[in-house]
């Protein structure tokens, strides 16, 4: 199955539960969504994989990005960052930043092939 990536623009449709896979955080997960563009992965009618995304002038920073356990492993996450890249391309996007947990070791290597140093 093909899953489905789209801009959210009702913030509400993002499972918080999803995104704290990714930070456990609840008050830091609800600022992002406050201050974040964020994306979802559908499969279907399931959300799969969502991303948030800040920018601050010509900078813009992954502040998260999840895919559901039952989904990991089979390139969603990286279909994800690539849909989200070229979103940020598309605005005019230069500088592009993301953090990850050093204990991350699947995501630190997605990243690096995504050409993040």
């Amino acid at each position: 199955m093909n899953p489905n990536i789209l801009i959210v623009t009702d913030k509400d449709n993002i499972y918080i539960e999803l995104l704290r896979m990714a930070d456990h955080s609840l008050p830091r997960v609800v600022r992002y969504l406050n201050t974040c563009m964020p994306f979802a992965m559908l499969a279907g009618s399931s959300t799969i994989g969502a991303c948030l995304v800040e920018k601050n002038d010509a900078l813009y920073n992954i502040v998260n990005l999840v895919i559901t356990p039952a989904e990991q492993g089979k390139g969603y996450g990286r279909e994800l960052l690539s849909y989200v890249l070229d979103y940020i391309r598309s605005q005019g996007g230069r500088y592009v930043e993301i953090g990850c947990a050093n204990s991350s070791m699947r995501q630190i290597m997605m990243f690096q092939r995504a050409g993040f140093r």
